[in-house]
């Protein structure tokens, strides 16, 4: 009789961990569609190049991950597609001193390769040192071959 409960808890939890992450994945998704119907139907005017439509800062469960996600349009006639790449930097503090750490990608480059015609969604975890907190993060977009940002933006950690 305990081996059987055992096993209906673990499936429990197993099925409570998996409708959280689907109502997340729902979420984001819903998002996007949001996004996409108010371009369809014009309510949303894209200017030429490329902007940022959505960035936040998140921190998970886990104590020392955090999770962001950047969606980035090009709008304009004729959209050609965006090559180029983005720099995030992570400002932390310890004590009462602040630092920037550039973050790298899985290959422990510095810049993230992004090319996209009309729309691009990146969504990325990173885990801090436990003794610094996490305040915000920016975002620096480049386009190919450029030493200059094209636009930045920093937002702060959502709770």
């Amino acid at each position: 009789m305990t081996r059987q409960f055992q096993i209906l808890q673990t499936t429990n939890d197993d099925l409570v961990k998996q409708t959280k992450q689907l109502s997340k994945e729902n979420s984001l998704l819903k998002g996007e569609l949001d996004f996409f119907e108010h371009v369809m139907t014009g309510n949303t005017k894209l200017d030429s190049g490329v902007a940022i439509h959505h960035f936040n800062l998140k921190k998970d469960n886990n104590s020392d991950v955090y999770r962001y996600s950047l969606s980035l349009v090009q709008g304009g006639p004729r959209t050609q597609e965006f090559n180029g790449h983005l720099k995030f930097l992570i400002n932390l503090r310890q004590n009462e001193q602040r630092k920037k750490v550039m973050l790298t990608n899985q290959h422990a480059q510095q810049n993230f390769p992004v090319h996209f015609k009309f729309y691009h969604r990146i969504e990325e975890n990173f885990k801090a040192p436990s003794d610094m907190e996490v305040e915000s993060i920016e975002v620096q977009i480049f386009e190919k071959n450029d030493r200059q940002a094209r636009l930045t933006k920093t937002v702060e950690l959502s709770l």
